[in-house]
């Protein structure tokens, strides 16, 4: 029984880490994106940098009158507003990055997950990614919060955002759309993620939930990352997760139980 009981225990810890790898690999491949959303609030501090020591110099000069003193402190304040904008954006992106990015090995469960929350979350971690012609529509409703994993919920989202972000954004598809809705259903909380990419054929819908299928070019994907999605979904929180077609959108719904009990049950299966 031991033998059993250890070689399940690698297993899970196994999964664990391939869940912590494919979450690395996720920010890798939207690490671009990121930097562009750190590098705007840097680049705009660095030019107003030179103004403000131009202006602190100004004010020491004793022949300054009253009124040009007033104008330059003036001038100050304004930088020194933009500059606490620009650090909150930074400290922004760099907190959802590491919130995203953490070992969740021992992670403990999460009795209040905001679902609504941490799907605006995922979209500033994606910000620097979104195409500005992609339009984001959110459809919130007024659901409760639930218990979860909430950093493998996260990687959930994240990997079913950006991917349909990816689908969205073809050259040939003029309505480059994203829309997301929430809800509350009996014991259960939906979540549906629509997109206006090209379809997916039924048959290649059996699929896309099997580890290593992808459809992006060699490269840009693990072919993992749905796959370990389905595992968080169904086998870590007991939900369920499908690809449907609505109105000729493709649509990826996530079904989570308002409450689920702690376990450190987890094996993957390749």
């Amino acid at each position: 029984v031991s033998l059993m009981e250890d070689t399940y225990s690698k297993l899970n810890s196994t999964q664990l880490q391939l869940i912590h790898k494919e979450k690395l690999a996720s920010i890798g491949q939207i690490s671009a994106g990121m930097a562009h959303e750190i590098k705007n609030p840097l680049s705009f501090m660095q030019s107003n940098h030179v103004f403000l020591k131009k202006y602190i110099k100004q004010l020491s000069e004793s022949s300054i009158k009253e009124s040009e003193k007033s104008e330059l402190i003036y001038e100050i304040d304004d930088i020194l507003f933009d500059f606490s904008d620009g650090l909150k954006r930074i400290l922004g992106v760099v907190n959802d990055m590491l919130s995203f990015s953490r070992d969740e090995s021992r992670q403990k469960l999460d009795m209040n997950y905001d679902v609504n929350l941490n799907l605006d979350q995922s979209l500033r971690i994606l910000k620097g990614t979104i195409n500005p012609e992609i339009s984001i529509v959110r459809k919130y409703g007024d659901i409760p919060q639930i218990s979860c994993y909430g950093g493998e919920i996260n990687q959930v989202f994240l990997n079913l955002l950006n991917n349909a972000i990816h689908a969205t954004n073809i050259p040939e598809n003029r309505d480059k759309k994203v829309i997301i809705r929430t809800a509350s259903e009996d014991e259960r909380v939906i979540i549906d993620i629509l997109n206006t990419g090209k379809t997916i054929d039924p048959e290649n819908r059996k699929k896309v939930f099997e580890p290593f299928y992808t459809t992006k070019p060699s490269g840009k994907g693990t072919g993992l990352g749905l796959s370990i999605a389905s595992d968080i979904v169904i086998k870590r929180h007991n939900g369920d997760i499908s690809v449907a077609e609505e109105c000729g959108m493709i649509m990826f719904r996530i079904a989570l139980n308002r409450e689920i009990e702690d376990s450190d049950e987890l094996v993957y299966e390749l």
